[in-house]
């Protein structure tokens, strides 16, 4: 992808020190174009004479919530809006007298959420509790575009989102497509401690990278893989580079996954979406040929959850080699992400969730009187809902007014956009989490 033009840059980067919330409308859309009469299209035989060209999608996920969708399709700056279907002929009103037309109210006219409104209202959503909710809304406004020059904000504010929800893989997926559309690095996962899993990244010890073709030359690659798993509860295997793959190669990197799986190890996959892409081109309907490519692909699709491919893809494969397909299996449902085991003593730290009731905030500001500055440490903060927000500001304002410096250090972005939207921000300086 090239690069970006200077003028899509968002001042809002991850690696800022202090966030903020400035407005600035996005681009009018162009206009839809008139969707055609839709043909009808008759219902697929029991053994079709070829494959179908592209999967069906699943009207009730988007491609961002399974992050299944090619990785050029995530680069919003390429969607285009969905066709308009043609509005049915005017009917002309019965006329109505001039001054009456001008005496009836005229409705008011309803303004669009702000791109700030719309990331406020997400931060919200967690705050209330409603983590997986919000992450759909988020999933939602980036997929349509209207995030403007808050779109790498917004980007940002998933990647937290996931973290918490502990949708590893889905934070993998994303990172790789973040790196295309800004052409620089994504974050990377935090471990229980918050801090990076440095094993995981590229040249890490639990880190093993393929290239080229995959083969039965990759069976020592993928065979130090399974090695690294029985040691490593989570391992990562990048196949970003690689360009071609035999029959034999889908069959052993299978066998790796499987017994990563049956060790109770996750192996995460870094281009998952791009490969899986290459081995849908290479499966042909009623020819039995590679077989292990097809469960490969099945297996890419169940780790992506990508459920309308894969049972499409299934079909095929009952079809073509007269057998059972493998069956789909339900995600377990996402778990909020471990606490830090011990709690800091730091009165200036808040940690794990801060909710309604809890005395965190009485004990930070008794602790900051009389002080001529404060920090107050938020990295390992992952939820602060919005009574407890209220409490903070009520506390901290007369502190503030009596020449107290606050200093909100290593909030995440979640965390970040609802003291700001709260009005911290104009009693404090807040800065996020480095990642």
């Amino acid at each position: 992808m090239g690069k970006k033009d200077e003028s899509d840059d968002d001042p809002f980067s991850l690696d800022f020190t202090k966030i903020t919330l400035d407005d600035e409308p996005s681009a009018p859309a162009a206009p839809s174009a008139v969707a055609p009469a839709p043909v009808a299209v008759p219902e697929r035989a029991a053994e079709p004479a070829k494959k179908q060209a592209e999967p069906k999608a699943q009207e009730s996920d988007s491609a961002f919530t399974s992050f299944n969708a090619p990785l050029e399709l995530l680069d919003f700056s390429a969607v285009t809006p969905d066709p308009v279907p043609p509005k049915p002929a005017a009917v002309s009103p019965p006329a109505v007298p001039q001054a009456a037309a001008d005496a009836a109210p005229k409705p008011a006219a309803r303004k669009a959420p702000t791109q700030a409104q719309v990331l406020l209202d997400i931060a919200r959503q967690h705050a209330a509790g409603k983590t997986a909710d919000a992450s759909t809304a988020l999933e939602a406004a980036l997929r349509a575009g209207t995030l403007g020059k808050a779109t790498e904000q917004g980007w940002g504010m998933l990647f937290d989102l996931l973290q918490i929800l502990n949708r590893r893989q889905a934070f993998e997926n994303l990172a790789d497509a973040y790196a295309k559309r800004f052409e620089k690095s994504a974050p990377a996962w935090l471990d229980a401690t918050g801090e990076v899993d440095g094993s995981l990244e590229s040249g890490g010890e639990a880190y093993v990278a393929l290239s080229g073709i995959l083969s039965a030359s990759s069976a020592a690659a993928l065979k130090k893989l399974v090695e690294i798993a029985e040691s490593k509860p989570t391992v990562r295997l990048g196949v970003l580079k690689v360009t071609d793959a035999g029959n034999d190669g889908c069959r052993l990197l299978l066998d790796a996954l499987r017994a990563i799986k049956k060790r109770g190890r996750e192996c995460l996959l870094s281009g998952a979406d791009e490969f899986a892409a290459m081995l849908a081109n290479k499966i042909e309907m009623m020819k039995r040929e590679r077989e292990e490519t097809w469960l490969l692909l099945l297996e890419l699709y169940q780790r992506a959850g990508n459920q309308a491919a894969f049972e499409d893809t299934a079909v095929g494969y009952a079809v073509t080699f007269e057998v059972s397909p493998p069956s789909w299996e339900s995600p377990a449902p996402a778990k909020t992400a471990p606490k830090p085991a011990a709690k800091s003593k730091d009165p200036f730290a808040l940690e794990g969730e801060l909710l309604a009731g809890m005395n965190s905030v009485a004990t930070l500001a008794a602790a900051a009187r009389g002080k001529d500055a404060v920090t107050i440490e938020t990295d390992h903060l992952a939820r602060i809902d919005e009574v407890s927000v209220k409490l903070l500001l009520d506390a901290l304002t007369p502190l503030h007014q009596q020449g107290l410096h606050i200093r909100i250090r290593g909030a995440n972005l979640l965390v970040a956009t609802l003291l700001n939207g709260s009005g911290l921000d104009k009693i404090a300086t807040i800065e996020t989490r480095r990642r």
